[in-house]
């Protein structure tokens, strides 16, 4: 398998003050069903990863731990396929993120769907970071 659709253990959040600090004081864009909460964590490292990952999705909305484990399933996958592109324009700027994904809908949705919102989500923070790059 090639190595840039992998998804390590290294990518992952795994901090509990990492995520508290990603929800206090992280920016977020967002696509239906989907919001993406991002944190810039200042100049790139060789020995860090470009991007941390992580996924939420509120029992409250989904009950059933199934149903939640499907969801973060198939946001883990859509990140995976799409992280190449994320990670080169992160890259370009010599930025590290914390990108925490958080499923907001009621409803579980398709895979096809999701995928491609997450194409347009990707889009909006692409260019919200493209916004702060030039202030």
């Amino acid at each position: 398998m090639p190595r840039q659709f992998s998804l390590s253990a290294k990518e992952r959040i795994k901090s509990r003050t990492l995520m508290g600090e990603i929800f206090r004081s992280g920016s977020s864009v967002f696509a239906h069903p989907v919001k993406l909460i991002y944190l810039d964590l200042g100049s790139s490292t060789p020995d860090v990863p470009q991007l941390l990952f992580g996924v939420s999705v509120p029992k409250r909305l989904h009950p059933r731990a199934h149903s939640r484990n499907r969801i973060k399933r198939l946001i883990r996958e859509c990140y995976r396929l799409s992280k190449s592109s994320l990670i080169q324009a992160s890259k370009e700027k010599d930025r590290r993120y914390a990108l925490l994904y958080l499923y907001i809908a009621k409803e579980e949705v398709k895979y096809d769907k999701l995928y491609a919102q997450f194409d347009i989500l990707h889009d909006k923070w692409l260019s919200q970071i493209e916004k702060i790059d030039y202030l």
